[in-house]
């Protein structure tokens, strides 16, 4: 388009009860004077989603298995951040005794590489890993990875093991966690929640 051209915009709006995503569908109309005298404008359709945010009333085993899905995350955190560095001091280690050490030698942080570590470890660190969602350890690579990234790029302090009593938090994928109702949300693994 030129100078000049607007758009026009149509936007229709669905919403989900009282609570959930509302879907926008937006039709946009590129407009200018030559086009609508020489020919149809296109029209291209753009939908849009809105999260939000819900205050949650578990139950008490909810509570329990809310808990145990942070716990999660902190332990796969805190063992793959131990692995890494153990890794690292090793190498280090070896480098100052003169021994040579490669780039292979080193465990990767992306986010990839800590799937990969966890995958590979989890039997023997977590026994119980199968107890929680598999987007509880997801993120916790994801988080660790950023960390590591944030380091890397002067952005934060070396990464440092995460405590109990420092909150927590968990999240899932977006296939794991559904509306039921307007006042209930369903997580897999843990139920239909009150909001």
């Amino acid at each position: 388009m030129h100078d000049g051209a607007h758009i026009a915009a149509h936007i229709v709006t669905t919403p989900f009860g009282k609570l959930g995503t509302e879907r926008r569908t937006v039709n946009v109309t590129p407009c200018d004077d030559t086009d609508r005298m020489t020919r149809r404008p296109e029209e291209t359709r753009v939908q849009v989603r809105q999260a939000y945010r819900y205050a949650i009333d578990p139950t008490f085993e909810q509570a329990i298995a809310l808990r145990s899905h942070i716990g999660g995350t902190r332990f796969v955190y805190n063992a793959l951040l131990g692995l890494v560095k153990a890794n690292w001091d090793e190498n280090r280690t070896k480098k100052s005794v003169g021994i040579e050490v490669t780039e292979a030698d080193y465990l990767g942080t992306s986010h990839l590489d800590l799937q990969k570590l966890w995958y590979e470890s989890r039997e023997e660190l977590a026994p119980w890993w199968s107890e929680n969602g598999s987007s509880t350890y997801n993120y916790a690579c994801l988080n660790l990875s950023k960390a590591f990234t944030n380091h890397r790029k002067g952005r934060a302090k070396f990464p440092t093991f995460k405590r109990r009593g420092q909150g927590g938090s968990v999240s899932f994928l977006t296939s794991a966690v559904r509306l039921a109702d307007s006042h209930h949300v369903r997580i897999t693994r843990i139920g239909e929640i009150k909001t």
